[in-house]
Formats: structure tokens, C-alpha cells, sequence
């Protein structure tokens, strides 16, 4: 008798069928990729934020961060019995943490071993929540993962209700780990959170957490996860209490850390040596004075290549910048080169000036979802503002700040921080003074 002489209203996806009794997802293999419908219909039911992955150009410098990448790699591709299936990467805001995260993220997507990746980013707080995380996450695995689609569709088909769920740890487990376990997959599945810490909500975010480490061990063995953060205090509180204990790194114990961020400064520099500028000793003083801040030695080049005043050259830049070096005494480390860089380029005693400033940056901090320089001037026309042809307002503001935002020398792309850090400075008075950015 044919296996499907009772069958009717059936459709494959383009699998094989090797066995149709129990779970068909155990034994199938698609060789020629999801099929198009499939994908839309994740697409449609997930609302994925593609946005919220891999960044080229967030990537470590090619030979930096050598060990800890080896590190991350050993731990998510030699999976043994005793080996946690959770990976905390923690450490303060600006010494890295992102740009390793997107370089593994990168290496493993290379290695087809990549289930998913989602980064946080407070600039886009109302898109970036946890369950879009989580969302995103079951829509990568499922163009990642083969089965984990078909097997994610029958899931939410079968309880109509499911996306319409508030609870973090209900969401986790229906659309990541019930679809995780109804596919027969042996390779290494390596899904990636990064800055975990800038998820907005703190009760949504701890839920995450526990669920990334806590009950990381209900996967199958061959899924593990990595998550990055900064040291907030409830993140910390699960990852020293959690019963199943994840294997975790401090950003402040790597090793060679200096010398990555020597090779980083040197090859920012390099227009600057080469033209005899500068020669290697003011890249060892700034990468020794960085205290392990790669976000420092980052803006302090961009700085370096932007700012241009008559009558300063570049060793008189560097010797400056080397006064504001950051402490791992302060409770803000990069907080006085925020602060230099915006003091060189507007004098807070000129209030024209900082009338410009304040609005400008304002209206960039503001938005919901970060605007391009020309989409800033036609919301300003749009609400009735009207700019003469002799002014610029946005571009009076904005042009000059490329060591501190996207999206400055190009009118066509969105204007956001470089970094959370930024942003955190601009809006917090105490911290920003004269510069900060009141609602």
C-alpha cells in the first residue's frame, strides 16, 4: 500500500522524505533552500527588524582581538557534555564588546553555523524590544536552519495566539526552543545577542536573560548562545546567581587588549605616519592611555581627522587628547572627550551658536527612527520652518560632529550616535553640562 493512499490537501516544500511516521521534521533535508512562500509567511508573521543585524563596519580590525574570537569559536564549535551552552561577553560601555560580537556573528554566518543575530541599540528603543528580539531571532533561525521553518509554521499554526503573547519566557520558548526540538540538526547553531544591556525594559530584558542562561540547557546540545552587555546591575545579578552557570569573560581581563588597540590607533593613523606627521610613539602613548577604551582610541582618530583648526597640526592634537585619557576610576570614562570635542568646535558662551546646537541635535536625538540630514530639513519644512537659501540649518550643526554621529558628511543616511555612550552623555545635564540635550 502507498504510504499516502489516504492522503489529500497536502503540500511539500521541497524536501525528502525518507520516513512519514512520527516527526517528519526529524528526517528532512531541504536542498535547495526555503521555498518563497514559506519565507513570506515568516516574514509576514514575524515582522522581523533586519535592521538589528550584522555590521560590517562594526567588525574588529582584521588581527585584533585574536584570542578571545578563538576563544568564542573553541567554546561554540567543540561542544562537549560539560560545556555551557550560554556565553556572557561583559564589560563597561566602549571597550568592544559590539565589534567582537559582529565578528563572530560574521565568522560564524561564514561557517553556516550562524542561527541568528539581533543587536539592541537604545537609539531605536521603541523597534528593539525583546520580543522583536526574539521574533527576529525565530525568523533568522528559520532561513538558517533546516526544518526549523517548517516546524515554527506548524507551531504557530496550531495556537493561533501565540504572537499575541506579552511574556518573554512564553515567547522564547514557542517560537525558539519547541521548533529547536522538533528538528533532527547536528551542527553547531550559534545565535547571537548583542548589547543586551540597551534593551529599554529591565523586566523584559532580566526575562531574556534568564531564559538565554537559566534554560539555555533545555536545547539541544548543539544550540548555544552569546550574549554581550555592559555590567548593569540586574544583568549581573542573574549571571552570579544562575544555577546553571554560563561560561562568561570580562572585557577588563583580556589579554593584549593594548596592543589590539596600538594596531587599531596605527591604522587610523597611517595617512598621518606616512606624510611623517606622526611616527609610532604618539600610537603606543595613545593606545597605553586608552586603559582598554577601543570607543576612546575610535573617536579620538575620527577626531583627528575631522577637527581642523589653524595653527594646531596634529602632535599638538595628540598631546592634547592625552590629558583626557579615561580612568577606570571614573564612574564615565569617556566622558571628557565628549565633552573636548564638542568644546572645540561650539563656544557655549556664543548663544547663537549653541541655539543651533541644541536644536539641531535635538531634533537628530528626538526621532523615533534616526532621519537623514535631508529628511531632518523637509520635516522642519514640513512644520512650517522656513529656510532662506542662505541657510543650512542642519548642515551649520551636524557636518562638523562626524567623530561623534553617523551620518554627518553624507545628507542621504541616517544621523545617529556612534555609540550608545553619546547618547547617554548628551542627555544626561549633570554629566553633559553646558552640552546636554533637555526634552
Amino acid at each position: 500500500m502507498s504510504s499516502f493512499s489516504n492522503a489529500c490537501d497536502f503540500t511539500t516544500y521541497g524536501g525528502e522524505f525518507n520516513s512519514v511516521q512520527g516527526n517528519q521534521y526529524k528526517n528532512t533535508t531541504n536542498n535547495y533552500g526555503m521555498q518563497e512562500n514559506i519565507r513570506k509567511k515568516l516574514a509576514n508573521e514575524l515582522n522581523p527588524d533586519l535592521k538589528a543585524y550584522i555590521q560590517e563596519d562594526k567588525e574588529c580590525l582584521e588581527g585584533t582581538r585574536i584570542q578571545i574570537i578563538e576563544k568564542i569559536t573553541q567554546w561554540a564549535m567543540n561542544r562537549k557534555e560539560d560545556t555551557p551552552q550560554a556565553f556572557i561577553l561583559h564589560g563597561a560601555a566602549g571597550t568592544g564588546k559590539s565589534a567582537i560580537s559582529h565578528t563572530i556573528g560574521k565568522k560564524f554566518k561564514e561557517k553556516n553555523c550562524l542561527g541568528g543575530f539581533f543587536c539592541f541599540n537604545r537609539t531605536f528603543h521603541a523597534e528593539r524590544t525583546a520580543t522583536r528580539a526574539i521574533q527576529s531571532i525565530a525568523y533568522n533561525l528559520g532561513l538558517n536552519v533546516p526544518g526549523f521553518a517548517e516546524a515554527l509554521i506548524e507551531v504557530m499554526d496550531n495556537d493561533p495566539y501565540i504572537l499575541s503573547s506579552t511574556s518573554i519566557k512564553k515567547n522564547w520558548e514557542n517560537l525558539v526552543m519547541k521548533p529547536a526540538e522538533m528538528v533532527n540538526h547536528s551542527d553547531p547553531v550559534v545565535i547571537i545577542i548583542d548589547a543586551l544591556d540597551e534593551c529599554s525594559n529591565v523586566k523584559e530584558r532580566g526575562s531574556l536573560m534568564t531564559s538565554l542562561t537559566e534554560e539555555a540547557y533545555k536545547f539541544p546540545k548543539n544550540y548555544c548562545f552569546l550574549v554581550t552587555s555592559r555590567e548593569e546591575k540586574d544583568i549581573m545579578e542573574i549571571l552570579q546567581t544562575c544555577s546553571n552557570a554560563p561560561q562568561s569573560e570580562d572585557m577588563a581581563q583580556l589579554k593584549q587588549t593594548e596592543n589590539d588597540i596600538y594596531l587599531f590607533v596605527h591604522h587610523r593613523m597611517e595617512y598621518f605616519i606616512k606624510h611623517h606627521s606622526l611616527n609610532e610613539a604618539p600610537c603606543k602613548a595613545l593606545a597605553k592611555m586608552s586603559e582598554g577604551y577601543f570607543q576612546w582610541a575610535f573617536t579620538l582618530c575620527n577626531t583627528l581627522h575631522q577637527i581642523n583648526k589653524p595653527g594646531v597640526n596634529v602632535k599638538k592634537k595628540v598631546s592634547h587628547f592625552l590629558t583626557l585619557g579615561p580612568s577606570s576610576n571614573d564612574l564615565y570614562p569617556l566622558d571628557k572627550l565628549y565633552k573636548d570635542i564638542l568644546e572645540s568646535l561650539f563656544n557655549f558662551s556664543d548663544e547663537e551658536i549653541m541655539n543651533e546646537y541644541r536644536k539641531a541635535v535635538s531634533q537628530v536625538l528626538a526621532t523615533s527612527i534616526p532621519l537623514s540630514q535631508a529628511s531632518l530639513t523637509s520635516l522642519k519644512l514640513a512644520h512650517g520652518q522656513q529656510i532662506s537659501e542662505e541657510e543650512e540649518e542642519e548642515d551649520v550643526v551636524i557636518r562638523y560632529l562626524g567623530s561623534l554621529f553617523i551620518g554627518a558628511d553624507r545628507p542621504d543616511i541616517p544621523v545617529l550616535p556612534v555609540h550608545t555612550s553619546i547618547r547617554d552623555f548628551l542627555l544626561d545635564g549633570k554629566r553633559s553640562e553646558e552640552y546636554g540635550i533637555n526634552w
